[in-house]
């Protein structure tokens, strides 16, 4: 069987603080065609370099201070991939609303903002509620 290289190289970023260690992993990286993007050290801003460097892969030593980053990098992601949910749930239920009441998407996103200030709700709450009454409603 025949192993085609990718199209690109896998970007890596390390976070170590043995310059002795690192140098032998980039070395290693470079034989297997990976691109070393960043070197950082454990007490490093790890969260600003992953931002910056955006590596498809971070290895990290596991003695490194700055793991506990990296499970704020994991909560982070979380809380990004939650706010572009509730983004789109909020923009269809806007989408819903122009339609029904033939507002525009400023109204509408006000609409909802009052409904969801008014019931001490969040506004992707009082949007999934609105999707799935439009649902209910179109049978």
């Amino acid at each position: 069987m025949s192993h085609s290289k990718p199209n690109k190289p896998l970007r890596v970023m390390l976070v170590d603080d043995k310059s002795d260690r690192r140098e032998m992993i980039d070395f290693a990286l470079q034989d297997i065609e990976c691109a070393l993007v960043a070197c950082v050290s454990g007490d490093g801003d790890l969260l600003s370099a992953v931002q910056q460097c955006n590596p498809d892969v971070i290895l990290i030593d596991i003695e490194a201070p700055g793991r506990d980053t990296l499970e704020s990098l994991e909560s982070e992601l979380k809380k990004a991939h939650q706010q572009l949910n509730d983004r789109k749930v909020i923009d269809k239920a806007k989408g819903i609303i122009m339609k029904q009441r033939g507002l525009n998407e400023e109204q509408a996103y006000q609409a909802m903002r009052k409904l969801a200030m008014d019931t001490n709700r969040k506004i992707a709450e009082v949007a999934q509620n609105i999707i799935e009454a439009a649902s209910i409603l179109s049978g």
